[in-house]
């Protein structure tokens, strides 16, 4: 199988005005025979090679891997086994991860029919999220026939408890037919994971067929030393291909994180505006979130974009014009720390499997140019692939869908990368506390099965549970809505639109906090007839706030209906709303320090209120709760914080806090 080729260059420096020559490696083809072939599946001829090597490998195999980089589509695989009769024997499935993590849990389920294709009656196109909460109802899927998992090789950790249970499935289904598309290197992992043999009589079997790759040529620069400052070096080499190359393509710039794609930019300016450039714009990625159809904006005659991102490829966009590729070599991944419950995001070099899906840009002509900002032997020296996410994520919401299934013995089961037991504990113990699981680790009725249906993180769906008690259920729903559709508020790109941002702001901010800013937010809007109008007014997302008014009917009609929960508002009643908050997120409590600085109430950490935060510019309040922590500047912020009294804590989570834990600065 044919990869970009690998290449010995010198790098594009700032002042050279061309590209010196490039040597490349000779690219190797393999099929299922491992001979070298000519077809490349852009035909209809290698189209139909490949679909009857496919259908060889499903008669013959219960497995079937298929080691590419083109992915289904092209292929165009599902349709063909229709044709051919395999939806006789079930549904066909098709499971396409979600590319865009912007996307909230509760919108990915709920919005899922927005995959499906109404021609393909027989093709069922759904997420990760869908398939898994399919399995609590139909346990072995005896209503499909064929299941194809695209984009494996990124291990997402949905994916991988995929993967764990269709293993245990296969064995109970001898008749089910599973489609892995993958590359090369994962692919020999997933055979040897599926061909481990528990049980005698095991007759589960899995065979790879690689499929030859388009044969394009890519040129890969590499730089002849390494830089000390990747940021200012990114930004040299945007000048000078903007100056050395035809203006008709855009560039794509990865970083590591937000704050280096703002000094970036910044910098861009600074070099703009001094050398009086006209036609080159720069854009974020986050200023288009959500907004797949304009990641990129409008080409404009004469213009070159600039797109700066932390993780953007080709799949998520609707675009093709990106001709330039410039990779930092560092990337920001999320690691949970077990024994704080919380995240850190971390800044290392990428891995090789990182840097070849940056330099994933092209199309039927062509492939974009990549320039790497290090050296061919810092490359060499990459890992093949960071820690996947199963080894390094939070798993409650994994051990939610395992226990509905029944799986007793989460330490034991079998992963295709184990997690750390640490972690697993940590989840239990998470779980526990929200009164989810009990002290046998099975599931609670009603809590419990509540917060593994509803497609919710746990602590919020416990305030959603618990606000029916304390009667302000209408305005949570509400609350819960806006959370899962944030920003609501749209991105601006200048000081001055920024500025009349916050002022508008202000007409919705409450000094209880963010939640209830957004409970304002969605109130008005829908009191002034859900328009337009009123949202450039006040620079509001028109798009997110009705996905929220979608959202929040789907949520009313099926989660709180199922359970019984009935819609109650509590007509302006702030503390109950307050107090249902502090139900659900008394697990992540702040108190002002007397330096003036919060901490956490049981971790200790040092916390600091976001500048966009409602009461920011407010007196201090001594106790807040908090959706979500993130990192900037080597600081920790709270997000979409809210203003709680101390004494709530241990009547409303009385086995969790002390009467004498409440306050931490009272001497004993």
């Amino acid at each position: 199988m044919s990869s970009a080729a690998d290449e010995t260059v010198e790098f594009l420096q700032p002042d050279n005005e061309d590209l010196l020559s490039v040597i490349s490696s000779q690219q190797s083809q393999t099929s299922l025979t491992n001979r070298t072939v000519d077809l490349t599946p852009h035909t209809d001829e290698s189209r139909l090679k490949y679909r009857n090597q496919i259908l060889y490998c499903l008669e013959k195999y219960q497995i079937t891997i298929l080691a590419t980089e083109i992915g289904i589509e092209d292929l165009q695989l599902p349709q063909y086994l229709q044709e051919l009769g395999w939806h006789t024997k079930g549904t066909i499935g098709v499971v396409e991860p979600h590319n865009d993590p912007s996307i909230s849990l509760a919108e990915k389920i709920i919005f899922d029919k927005e995959f499906v294709d109404p021609e393909e009656s027989k093709i069922k196109r759904l997420s990760e999220d869908s398939l898994l909460r399919e399995l609590f109802v139909d346990p072995i899927l005896t209503t499909y026939g064929v299941v194809i998992i695209d984009e494996v090789y990124k291990r997402s950790i949905l994916t991988d408890t995929i993967l764990a249970l269709l293993k245990k499935i296969v064995r109970k289904r001898g008749s089910l037919k599973v489609i892995l598309v993958s590359n090369t290197k994962e692919a020999s992992f997933l055979k040897e994971y599926f061909d481990q043999k528990k049980l005698k009589n095991d007759k589960t079997s899995s065979i790879i067929l690689s499929i030859d790759d388009a044969n394009l040529f890519q040129h890969i620069h590499y730089l002849n030393a390494a830089c000390p400052d990747y940021v200012k070096k990114s930004v040299e080499t945007i000048l000078n291909i903007h100056k050395q190359q035809p203006v008709g393509g855009d560039i794509v710039v990865y970083l590591a994180d937000e704050d280096e794609i703002a000094d970036a930019m910044d910098l861009l300016r600074n070099y703009i505006s001094a050398e009086h450039i006209k036609n080159l714009n720069y854009f974020k990625m986050c200023q288009t979130k959500n907004e797949r159809q304009t990641v990129f904006f409008p080409k404009t005659e004469g213009k070159r974009n600039v797109v700066f991102t932390t993780k953007l490829y080709q799949k998520s966009v609707t675009q093709d014009r990106i001709t330039y590729v410039i990779d930092s070599g560092f990337m920001e991944v999320e690691w949970f720390q077990a024994e704080k419950k919380r995240y850190n995001k971390l800044i290392v070099p990428v891995c090789k499997f990182t840097a070849s899906l940056r330099a994933k840009w092209w199309s039927k002509h062509r492939a974009a140019k990549v320039f790497r900002l290090y050296t061919k032997e810092g490359y060499m020296a990459l890992p093949e692939r960071t820690l996947t996410e199963m080894r390094r994520s939070n798993l409650c919401t994994i051990v939610m869908y395992l226990k509905t299934l029944a799986v007793d013995n989460i330490l034991r089961f079998n992963f295709p990368s184990a997690p750390p037991a640490k972690n697993l504990l940590a989840a239990l113990e998470i779980l526990n506390a929200l009164e989810a699981l009990n002290v046998q680790g099975h599931l609670t009725f009603p809590l419990g099965y509540f917060l593994a249906d509803a497609p919710l993180p746990p602590m919020l769906g416990r305030m959603l549970f618990k606000s029916s008690e304390l009667k302000c259920s209408d305005e949570i729903l509400t609350i819960v809505s806006m959370l899962q559709v944030e920003p609501v508020f749209i991105i601006t790109t200048n000081n001055v639109a920024d500025s009349h941002k916050q002022v508008a702001k202000r007409i919705f901010e409450a000094a209880e906090g963010d939640l209830i800013t957004l409970l304002n937010v969605y109130t008005a809007f829908v009191e002034n007839g859900k328009s337009k109008e009123f949202c450039r007014k006040y620079y509001l997302s028109y798009r997110h706030l009705m996905r929220a008014v979608s959202l929040r009917g789907h949520l009313a009609c099926s989660v709180l209906n199922k359970y019984h929960l009935r819609l109650i508002s509590c007509h302006g009643d702030l503390e109950k709303i307050l107090r249902s908050i502090t139900a659900g997120y008394f697990m992540n409590i702040a108190y002002l320090h007397p330096t003036g600085v919060y901490r956490g109430l049981r971790c200790g950490s040092e916390l600091y209120v976001d500048r966009d935060s409602s009461i920011y510019t407010l007196t201090q309040p001594k106790y807040l709760t908090y959706c979500d922590l993130w990192e900037r500047s080597k600081k920790t912020f709270m997000q979409n914080v809210t203003v709680i009294k101390p004494e709530w804590l241990s009547e409303l989570a009385p086995h969790y806090y002390k009467e004498k834990s409440v306050n931490p600065d009272l001497k004993k």
